[in-house]
């Protein structure tokens, strides 16, 4: 016994100079094969195993292991009948193999594979990260490759399953396991639709470097047209980065003619980039740049790309900004194009070009309680076929702030200066502004405990009084004018029992030329943890009507959830000197079934028109390994007709779903509400 036990410490120490160790209960030695048995261990640096039986050959280094083998290597495990390991060669070969990844929680079912030089091989095989017993969905294919250094699968022949059944066949799939870019196909796009045919799309992502890529979406609607859209993305500094998408899409004859469309091709390019260091070279200070242009011919550009989210505003605009904050001072200038698409041009199209702001930010004056703060504005509004306008804007308000009977009361007086001036091209439409607000208000918060009850009490009360002179009325703004006292008063209070919060009071009285103009009020009431109500209500005094009217209850349990309500909103359109009155009821409810599947519902049904609008309903299935969403629901998108921006709804089903971590796919199935057509997207 003494005798075994020296030979075995002494094999372990010559096997450990190739930075490996076995162990074992019993052994036998012949020429240059070591057969051991019952409990054998195998330890190195990268890697720990074990099984029943083991061979070693000393001459080619060759460790061959049988019956329950197990090895933990690094962030994985296998379990085997057999497994063959090349020390000198760094290779080895499983059969029957159970491979676990413990970072991904992938699992693969192999009936045999091969390790070598960091590229695993397997043959008939399964994959899946569900639990191992009927998993919900698995990979089955016929052979693969796993790259670990650039943590590629590629398999062949696949066969995707849900539970046993199979679903989709691929005879090629490659899919990178980890966070980095690369270069590659992206999920394609398919959808059958009732207007458009077939649709397919097809991205290609390129990694050009770790700092830039760019993505290619050519796409083909067998009914419509082709088209091809790219989206470039660079970071060219720490400071800054570069974004530019652009497409075109054509479209056939018969669908232009069937369809009414303006153009027969849609052709779009949007420049976004920015920076938060310029010129600035000061720790102490802040700039910023930010450039958005978008430019396209008409609305349809924004939804035929997959870039975009669809869009019913047939207003585009571009924005170029600039600021620089230093100490109290900030500086900015500011130009915004608008792009009318329902315009046949952009030439009565108003443009500011552009906006220059200096700020200087609220300071006290020297060592007394009064405060200042200054803005000043200058803005150019540009159209090409009607005058211009210079419009340049003055604003100082002082404060002064006191604390009166012990800080239980505040008050705070403002002076405010405003001056306008507008010079026009044409110098007809020149006129000078000048306003003077002087304001007073007082305001408090008050705090009070009665056993288990905590109460805070806000109020404010302002008198506010304008006047000042004004030459003409310009076209371009519309300058609110006031010359009586106004006031407003606004009181707010909250009820705590218990930390838990039971009562939320908000009340607001505010005037206009010194007479009661509107009543705001709001409330929460939160009967207990579960159950609330919540209101809000504004009553026009010069009607005696309600203007608009809000009313929610709200249950929540751990399980689910429910909310109703009921809107009402009475608007007055200025263009046509009328009333429009808008009455809804919402509803809305989310139901947890079990621990992974759940339900949602919301919807508003308009009681004028007597329809369900923006409804959704929905049901999510949730697990470690795959999820997935069902909603029926409708969404409002524009195209560009001959008779101008047509604004239309699609409704449908859309279906998605994610396998962990593989990826996931998103399925449409759209109906155009407008015309009862039906469309499949997947």
């Amino acid at each position: 016994m003494i005798k075994k036990i020296l030979f075995l410490l002494i094999f372990c120490v010559f096997v450990n100079a190739q930075k490996i160790q076995i162990m074992a209960s019993s052994f036998e030695k012949n020429n240059n094969l070591l057969f051991l048995n019952n409990n054998v261990v195998v330890i190195s640096d990268n890697y720990f195993a074990k099984a029943k039986r083991a061979i070693y050959n000393e001459e080619s280094k060759v460790l061959e292991l049988f019956e329950d083998v197990f090895i933990n290597s690094q962030n994985a495990n296998s379990i085997s009948d057999y497994a063959r390991v090349d020390l000198a060669n760094k290779s080895t070969e499983f059969k029957n193999v159970f491979l676990s990844d413990l970072i991904l929680e992938l699992w693969l079912k192999s009936n045999h594979s091969c390790y070598t030089n960091n590229v695993l091989k397997v043959d008939n095989s399964i994959l899946s990260s569900c639990e191992v017993d009927n998993p919900i969905w698995s990979f089955k294919f016929s052979s693969g490759e796993y790259n670990q250094e650039s943590k590629d699968l590629s398999i062949k022949n696949v066969i995707f399953r849900i539970k046993n059944i199979p679903v989709f066949y691929f005879p090629y799939l490659r899919i990178n396991m980890d966070n980095t870019r690369k270069s590659g196909f992206l999920t394609p796009k398919i959808a059958f639709k009732s207007n458009e045919a077939i649709f397919y799309e097809q991205p290609y992502f390129w990694a050009i470097s770790h700092r830039q890529d760019l993505e290619f979406r050519p796409q083909i609607r067998t009914n419509r047209g082709y088209g091809l859209f790219f989206n470039y993305r660079l970071i060219d500094s720490e400071y800054s980065s570069f974004n530019l998408s652009s497409g075109f899409f054509k479209e056939r004859q018969a669908y232009v003619f069937k369809e009414d469309l303006k153009y027969d091709s849609h052709f779009g390019v949007n420049l976004v980039y920015a920076s938060d260091k310029i010129f600035n070279n000061s720790q102490d200070n802040q700039e910023g740049l930010y450039l958005n242009y978008l430019y396209l011919n008409d609305i349809d550009y924004l939804n035929l790309s997959s870039f975009y989210n669809k869009t019913s505003d047939s207003v585009v605009t571009s924005r170029l900004n600039y600021f620089y904050y230093q100490n109290n001072n900030y500086y900015g200038a500011y130009v915004k194009y608008y792009q009318d698409l329902s315009k046949e041009d952009q030439k009565d199209t108003i443009q500011e070009l552009p906006n220059i702001h200096y700020h200087h930010f609220l300071t006290k004056f020297f060592s007394t309680p009064f405060l200042y703060k200054a803005d000043f504005n200058s803005t150019y509004y540009y159209r090409q076929n009607d005058y211009t306008l210079n419009r340049f804007n003055i604003n100082l308000p002082i404060f002064f702030q006191k604390s009166l009977f012990n800080n239980y009361l505040n008050l705070l007086l403002k002076e405010e200066v405003e001056l306008n001036y507008n010079l026009s091209s044409n110098h007809k439409n020149n006129d000078f502004l000048s306003n003077f607000t002087h304001s007073a208000s007082l305001y408090t918060s008050l705090y009070s405990k009665y056993n288990n009850y905590l109460h805070n009490i806000n109020f404010a009360f302002n008198l506010y009084f304008k006047n000042g002179h004004n030459d003409t009325i310009n076209p371009f703004y519309l300058v609110e004018q006031n010359e009586k006292l106004n006031y407003y008063f606004e009181f707010s209070e909250l009820l705590y029992k218990n930390q838990a919060k039971l009562f939320k009071h908000f009340l607001k009285f505010y005037t206009q030329d010194s007479k009661l103009k509107f009543i705001g009020n709001e409330m929460n009431i939160y009967f207990n943890k579960h159950f609330s109500i919540f209101n809000s209500t504004l009553f026009n005094t010069d009607e005696e009507k309600i203007q608009n009217f809000f009313l929610q209850g709200s249950y929540n349990r751990k399980d689910y959830s429910i909310n109703a309500g009921y809107f009402f909103n009475k608007k007055k359109d200025i263009l046509q000197s009328n009333y429009e009155l808008d009455k809804f009821l919402s509803f809305g409810v989310n139901y947890d079934i079990n621990l992974y599947n759940s339900i949602h519902a919301n919807t508003w049904y308009n009681l004028k028109t007597k329809k369900l609008e923006n409804y959704n309903l929905g049901f999510i299935h949730k697990r470690r390994c795959i999820n997935f969403t069902i909603d029926v629901k409708e969404s409002t998108s524009s195209k560009l007709t001959q008779k101008g921006v047509r604004s239309y709804k699609e409704r449908g089903i859309y279906f998605s779903f994610n396998l962990y971590p593989i990826g996931g796919v998103k399925y449409n199935f759209t109906l155009q509400g407008n015309k009862d057509e039906y469309d499949y997207d997947f």
